[in-house]
């Protein structure tokens, strides 16, 4: 996303200080930023790229297996393409991706891939979604050449797109659909990749669950953080939290001590970063602010909010 800014004559440092990655980061090869960080990069990036989706999809059609150290040879080297898909679903946590895939199919058959969209928050599924079918679709026509996909169901109505979506992929596209999907041909799924070699899979396979499990505590976190940006309105409890995790209540509370968190400080924490950018880059009321994240009533909002910046929500939004 740096390079596509730069090639625009954007300034990158902005974006990046507000996301609070140090610029030498962001640059290097070997640079390493939190989820939060990219997140918050991202909703930058959309910002001030926003007439511009075809960039998006550019984007998306940019990535290749490569990118992906270890699930990107686990894939290419999986001994079907169904195998593959698998893998790419398993191990899912090792990439940062706000959609979360999965092999589609009937009684037992693998007809496809999809990707859902719970996790998105909100302003940010346009580009999700645009950079995700190019790139998906980019990285299974690399990891199966000969894979026949018949149709992509996209989200998107066309003119939302922003650009011919069926052209650019060559693969019809239903617009409009409930979520992102990629239908093969019958047999596709059973096509055997070029690179296939199920030795080597396995062993990549192995160096996947073991790298997931440790950063799993990290990215428990993280999907907690993605999952109240979209549910602070409802207040969402800590056992709504654990249920959407697929973990009890008390391993919830275990696995946020290891990470020196607490399950109040993140909602407060989410509150309040959601809350300077809707003030900073919207145009919404602070009533129905305080709606968004979870406050019965706006004068509640804005103690809170007096109290996490020192200004009164008004305040803060004249100053930006």
């Amino acid at each position: 996303m740096c390079d596509a800014l730069e090639h625009l004559e954007l300034d990158v440092a902005p974006l990046l200080d507000q996301a609070g990655i140090p610029e030498a980061t962001a640059l290097a090869a070997d640079g390493e930023i939190l989820g939060e960080q990219e997140l918050a990069f991202q909703r930058a990036f959309v910002e001030a790229t926003r007439q511009m989706p075809q960039l998006w999809f550019r984007l998306g059609r940019g990535y290749r297996a490569e990118r992906f150290p270890l699930l990107g040879p686990a894939m290419l080297t999986a001994n079907t393409v169904a195998e593959g898909l698998d893998t790419a679903g398993t191990f899912q946590g090792l990439t940062y991706d706000l959609l979360q895939y999965r092999p589609y199919g009937r009684d037992g058959r693998v007809m496809g891939f999809e990707a859902t969209h719970d996790e998105v928050p909100d302003g940010l599924e346009a580009f999700v979604w645009l950079r995700g079918v190019a790139a998906a679709t980019t990285i299974l026509q690399q990891m199966c050449p000969e894979l026949e996909i018949t149709c992509i169901d996209f989200p998107l109505e066309r003119r939302e797109a922003g650009l011919n979506v069926e052209a650019e992929l060559g693969v019809p596209v239903r617009y409009g659909a409930r979520v992102l999907r990629w239908v093969f041909a019958p047999t596709g799924a059973e096509a055997r990749p070029p690179q296939a070699c199920p030795h080597l899979a396995e062993s990549f396979r192995r160096r996947c669950a073991v790298h997931l499990g440790q950063v799993r505590e990290e990215l428990l976190a993280e999907r907690l953080t993605l999952w109240l940006m979209r549910s602070l309105a409802r207040a969402p409890s800590a056992g709504d939290a654990a249920a959407f995790l697929g973990i009890s209540r008390r391993t919830l509370y275990r696995q946020l001590e290891a990470t020196e968190s607490t399950y109040g400080g993140l909602v407060e924490r989410v509150r309040r970063e959601r809350a300077a950018f809707l003030l900073r880059y919207s145009e919404l009321p602070v009533e129905t602010i305080a709606f968004k994240l979870g406050f019965s009533e706006t004068a509640s909002f804005s103690r809170a909010f007096k109290r996490w910046t020192g200004r009164p929500p008004s305040i803060f939004r004249k100053e930006c």
